[in-house]
C-alpha cells in the first residue's frame, strides 16, 4: 500500500527538507521551532486574485503528515486489533487448552480447543479475548479516526469526523483567521460564500491512492487536494468559529456516495431546509462546480433531501 511520504512534501515544506538533507542529521526525533510558510491562492466570488499564508512549525508539520491518525485504513486498524487479541489468547493458552484468533478483513472468529476435563479453561480465554477485541473497538479512537456507530440495530463502522476536527484545530484556527483577512464582505452569506469558494478552488481528487480516503486539514493544505469528505470538514470547523451558536452537521448520502454540510440559518431565508425543528441552509464544498450559499435549495432538489436516505452528524 502506497504510505505518505516525507518526499511528497518537500517542494512545500521546504524549511523540513533542508533539515532532512543534512547528512548524519539526528534532530528528528527533537521537537524544531522554525516555522513552515504555505501560500494558496485562488480566484474569489468576485474574480479576484487573493492568497492567505499558513505557517506552522516544523514538528507540527512532521506530527501532522507523518504521524497522524490518518496514516493506515481501516482495515489495517483491524488487522491491529485482531493481532492484538490473538497474541493475547496465546499468551493465556496451555498445553492442555488453547485459543487462537482467525479474521479476515473486518470479520473475525475465536477458535478453542480443550483437552478433557479443561474446556471451562478454555472458554474463560474466549471470553477474555472477546472482551479484549471489543475494548479495543470501543476505543478505535485512541489509534485511528474511525468509529462503531451504532444506527439503529446496526453496528457501522464510521469516520470520526468530529475527532478530525479537534486533532487539526489549530490548522483550522489559524485558517480562519487567514480567509478572515480576504473577505469580501460582512454579511454572514459573503463570509458563508469566501469560505466555500476557497475550499471549491481546492483541486478535487477522489483519494483512491489514499489509504485513509480522505485528508486530514493539514495534508489538504499541504498537498492542495481533497475529496467532498477532506472539504467539508474543513468547511465545518470553519463554520463552526464562524457561527458557534448555530448548528453544524456533515450530512451524508449514500445513495450519491456524496457528503454535504448542514448549517443552521442565521435569518430566514429562502432555499431552507427543515429538520428537528430548525432552518439549515445546505452547503457543499467539494468543486469544481461554485455553489454559494444561495444554491442551497438548486442543492436539495439536487441530492433529493426529503427523499433519500441522510446521515445527519453533528459537528
Amino acid at each position: 500500500m502506497e504510505r505518505f511520504k516525507l518526499d511528497r512534501y518537500l517542494p512545500l515544506l521546504s524549511a523540513l527538507a533542508i533539515l532532512l538533507a543534512s547528512p548524519g542529521n539526528h534532530a528528528l526525533a527533537e521537537p524544531r521551532t522554525e516555522l513552515i510558510e504555505i501560500k494558496r491562492s485562488w480566484v474569489d466570488e468576485m474574480n479576484k486574485n487573493r492568497e492567505i499564508t499558513l505557517r506552522f512549525t516544523e514538528e507540527r508539520a512532521r506530527r501532522g503528515l507523518l504521524g497522524g491518525k490518518d496514516l493506515y485504513d481501516v482495515d489495517e486498524v483491524f488487522d491491529a486489533v485482531y493481532s492484538d487479541a490473538n497474541q493475547l489468547a496465546k499468551s493465556l493458552s496451555t498445553e492442555q487448552y488453547q485459543a487462537r484468533v482467525r479474521w479476515k478483513e473486518r470479520q473475525y472468529n475465536i477458535e478453542t480447543i480443550a483437552l478433557p476435563g479443561y474446556e471451562s479453561k478454555a472458554r474463560a480465554i474466549e471470553r477474555a479475548v472477546q472482551s479484549r477485541i471489543q475494548e479495543s473497538k470501543d476505543h478505535l479512537n485512541d489509534f485511528s479516526y474511525y468509529k462503531i456507530m451504532n444506527i439503529g440495530s446496526t453496528k457501522l463502522i464510521a469516520m470520526d469526523y468530529p475527532a478530525v476536527t479537534k486533532d487539526y484545530a489549530d490548522i483550522l484556527d489559524d485558517l480562519h483567521k487567514a480567509l478572515s483577512l480576504v473577505e469580501i464582505g460582512i454579511s454572514d452569506k459573503a463570509r458563508i460564500d469566501t469560505r466555500l469558494r476557497f475550499l471549491q478552488s481546492i483541486p478535487y481528487d477522489d483519494m483512491s491512492t489514499n489509504d485513509f480516503g480522505l485528508m486530514t486539514p493539514l495534508r489538504m493544505m499541504a498537498e492542495w487536494l481533497g475529496d467532498c469528505e477532506s472539504k467539508q470538514i474543513v468547511l465545518a470547523g470553519l463554520m463552526r468559529r464562524l457561527f458557534p451558536d448555530q448548528e453544524v452537521y456533515l450530512v451524508a448520502l449514500p445513495d450519491h456516495e456524496h457528503i454535504v454540510l448542514a448549517l443552521e440559518a442565521t435569518r430566514k431565508d429562502s432555499g431552507l431546509y427543515f429538520h428537528n425543528g430548525r432552518d439549515y441552509w445546505i452547503l457543499d464544498a467539494t468543486g469544481p462546480g461554485f455553489f454559494n450559499v444561495d444554491d442551497s435549495a438548486y442543492l436539495i432538489e439536487l441530492y433529493d433531501l426529503d427523499r433519500t436516505t441522510t446521515r445527519w452528524m453533528a459537528m
